[in-house]
C-alpha cells in the first residue's frame, strides 16, 4: 500500500531425533518504493534453536539475527511474537521500531529448564544481543547504533491441574548504548 510493494520469501525447517531437536527459519522482505525521495530497500533475518531433553531437563542453545538496510533505514524486526526474554520484546522494543520486537540485532541465548516433580518445574535462560543497526536513510546514526545488553531471566511453574498452571518469573538485563551525538541526550543507559 502507499506505493510500496513488497516480495517476501520465508523458509522453516524443523525435525526432531530422540533427545534432539532444531527449528530454524530464513526471511527475506525486498521493498520496491514509489514514494519520491525514498530508496528501495532489502531486509533479512535468520534463526535457530536446537535443543536437547536430558532426563528431566531440557539444555538449548537459540541464536537468531536481523539485518539493517541504510537506504531505508530500518532493519529486519522479529515480531511481537519472538519474546525470548521477559522485559526485551515482551515490554519493550530492542531497535528501531513501535513494536514490542527485536529488531535488527544478533542474538544468542543459553536456556534450559527441570522438571523437579510432576507438578514444579524450573526454568532460565542468559541472552546476549548487540544491535545491527547503522544509519538512517537521511544518513544520521540511528539510536541503536553500537548499543548491546543482555539479560538473565528465571522461573517457576506450579501445575495446580491439567488446566491450571501458576507461573512466577524475574529477571535482570542491561541495555548499553553508545555514546554518540544522538544519544547525549538521553542519560545513562537503562538496567
Amino acid at each position: 500500500s502507499d506505493g510500496t510493494t513488497a516480495v517476501i520469501f520465508d523458509l522453516g525447517v524443523s525435525a526432531t531425533f530422540g533427545d534432539f531437536g532444531f527449528e530454524s527459519e530464513f526471511a527475506y522482505k525486498d521493498y520496491d518504493v514509489d514514494t519520491p525521495g525514498a530508496d528501495d530497500y532489502s531486509i533479512y533475518g535468520l534463526y535457530g534453536n536446537a535443543w536437547m531433553n536430558i532426563g528431566a531437563g531440557k539444555v538449548g542453545l537459540l541464536a537468531a539475527y536481523g539485518s539493517w538496510d541504510d537506504d531505508g533505514g530500518t532493519g529486519f524486526g522479529f515480531g511481537e511474537d519472538f519474546t525470548p526474554t521477559i522485559f526485551g520484546a515482551d515490554w519493550t522494543n530492542i531497535g528501531t521500531t513501535t513494536k514490542s520486537e527485536y529488531m535488527a540485532v544478533t542474538m544468542l541465548q543459553l536456556y534450559g529448564s527441570l522438571a523437579l516433580s510432576e507438578e514444579l518445574s524450573i526454568w532460565g535462560n542468559g541472552t546476549y544481543w548487540m544491535s545491527n543497526s547503522d544509519e538512517q536513510a537521511n544518513g544520521a546514526d540511528d539510536f541503536w547504533n553500537d548499543a548491546d545488553g543482555y539479560e538473565i531471566d528465571l522461573g517457576l511453574d506450579w501445575k495446580l491441574t491439567d488446566q491450571v498452571t501458576y507461573s512466577i518469573a524475574g529477571g535482570f538485563g542491561k541495555i548499553s548504548l553508545d555514546e554518540n551525538a544522538t544519544n547525549a541526550a538521553n542519560g545513562e543507559s537503562p538496567d
